[in-house]
């Protein structure tokens, strides 16, 4: 199974911990993982491709998975 990072910064540079992740491919969504104390948050998956960033809920721009991606909120 391929597993891609996600880790979420505020704009101040501060790491986000407890933010839930979940990446949207065109055949379903991953299940949601929490961010840690380093913001990142480690998310296996079976698909391949483009993904959309769910955090929170919310749409948060989209990655090429496997793969890392960091995004600023």
């Amino acid at each position: 199974m391929a597993e891609s990072v996600v880790v979420i910064q505020r704009n101040g540079g501060s790491y986000v911990k407890g933010a839930r992740v979940v990446l949207g491919f065109s055949n379903g969504t991953t299940d949601s993982v929490y961010t840690d104390s380093d913001g990142e948050a480690v998310i296996s998956h079976s698909t391949t491709g483009k993904a959309t960033i769910y955090i929170d809920g919310k749409d948060k721009g989209s990655m090429t998975a496997p793969g890392k991606k960091h995004v600023f909120i």
